[in-house]
């Protein structure tokens, strides 16, 4: 899996730094190739026929071609982004393409055509669920009404809620989270292989665990709930049910961004640059950790002299406060454009590792010190967009959108700044 990420309406040719950040992302991305690493993982088991696999998520096109090379299978059913299907067809494979990061009626149906298909399993049968990241959105039965269901999920996105918090909510109001969809696959043996879009990689959380045990207590969801304001409709009166087990269903990560963190930390060594600082685990608030990182590099850059990367690999967040466009990605590359405005030698990278940051064609942004000024030659003042929520536009004017189209693969964000 290549992936060649390029700067919108920027020539071919890059500045030194900006080439090196385009290059390193594009292998780190590439190294989390879910094909290959679902393929690998799905042959250590001696599986006889399966009787049925469901792939869900970004990446459920190239999961469900490798489970094809691998398995003989009777029935499958794959779910997916919309304009990520990529034409893909398999012989008893149903494909749906739905709404994400918020379900749609698709999402419904994809989910309601699974419990159909499944539901005369027997203890004899195998079942493979492959699993990546945005199935939480894409892959639905909700338990309440499906309009206010979706309710939810956008207010918990626009309020800065962590992917924790957003996905033990979506874990009790659905049929097909939190272990229900295994539960109701029982007695079938169900195995899951997932590629991990969520930091600590907790199988529980990972689009919200449909084969996993739900491990969030009634008090932890209740504050949840009451923390944003989420019960106008009375979810709280009666608290659905968890599933549960007699054993842990089986289980595999088969990549997450520690991976593409590591890989990035390689190419970056063979471009010549020394790894200051590498983390997997980035959270929070978008701007305020892009601040905290251009602080710190800058700090360094001034302390020392060489070729320095500064890698970290998470999800943050963002509070919605404006009605502009953009991503958690985006916001990032815009706060730190404006701290850097005016600096030589440094180039921050801020991108999605699935190619598409929030509801935009852009995987994240790219800047250096001159790409406020871009933006204000071309009448965008980048703080005001930046507090509208708009950094893809703002991006847009200073020739700074990071885009590389879908990757097919999900293991969370990559920020990289180099300096030298």
């Amino acid at each position: 899996m290549a992936v060649t990420p390029y700067i919108l309406n920027t020539p071919a040719q890059y500045a030194p730094l900006t080439e090196d950040a385009l290059g390193i992302f594009g292998a780190a991305v590439a190294q989390a190739n879910p094909y290959d690493n679902t393929c690998k993982a799905l042959q250590k088991h001696n599986f006889d026929k399966i009787r049925f696999v469901l792939s869900i998520g970004k990446a459920a096109v190239p999961m469900m071609q490798a489970a094809y090379d691998t398995l003989d299978i009777q029935e499958a059913v794959l779910v997916t982004k919309y304009e990520h299907l990529n034409g893909f067809c398999a012989p008893n494979c149903t494909c749906f393409e739905a709404g994400h990061p918020v379900s749609d009626e698709n999402s419904e149906l994809a989910a309601l055509h699974v419990l159909a298909k499944t539901a005369d399993l027997t203890e004899d049968d195998i079942c493979i669920v492959l699993i990546s990241g945005g199935g939480s959105a894409l892959f639905e039965a909700s338990l309440i009404d499906k309009t206010y269901q979706r309710q939810i999920t956008d207010t918990l996105l626009k309020s800065g809620a962590d992917i924790y918090e957003l996905n033990c909510v979506r874990k009790r109001l659905s049929a097909v989270k939190g272990g229900k969809l295994a539960a109701h696959f029982a007695p079938a043996k169900v195995f899951s292989f997932a590629l991990s879009d969520v930091p600590g990689s907790r199988p529980d959380v990972i689009a919200s665990g449909p084969t996993q045990p739900d491990s969030v207590s009634d008090d932890e969801f209740i504050s949840i709930v009451q923390k944003y304001n989420l019960n106008q409709n009375n979810i709280l009166d009666t608290l659905p049910p968890k599933a549960e087990f007699a054993e842990q269903p089986h289980f595999c990560i088969v990549g997450d961004v520690k991976m593409i963190c590591e890989a990035a930390k390689e190419a970056a060594e063979q471009r010549g640059y020394t790894v200051v600082h590498l983390a997997a685990d980035l959270t929070g608030d978008a701007e305020k950790q892009a601040k905290r990182i251009v602080q710190f590099c800058l700090q360094y850059k001034k302390d020392h002299r060489g070729k320095f990367s500064f890698i970290y690999g998470g999800e943050t967040t963002v509070c919605v406060k404006g009605n502009g466009k953009g991503g958690r990605s985006q916001q990032a590359a815009l706060c730190a454009a404006i701290e850097l405005q005016g600096m030589e030698n440094i180039v921050f990278l801020a991108g999605g590792s699935d190619g598409t940051d929030g509801p935009t064609d852009a995987a994240g942004g790219i800047i250096d010190g001159q790409t406020v000024d871009k933006m204000t030659a071309n009448g965008k003042h980048a703080a005001e967009y930046l507090a509208n929520n708009d950094a893809y536009h703002a991006l847009r004017a200073g020739n700074a959108l990071l885009m590389t189209g879908p990757t097919g693969t999900n293991v969370n964000d990559l920020i990289l700044v180099l300096t030298e």
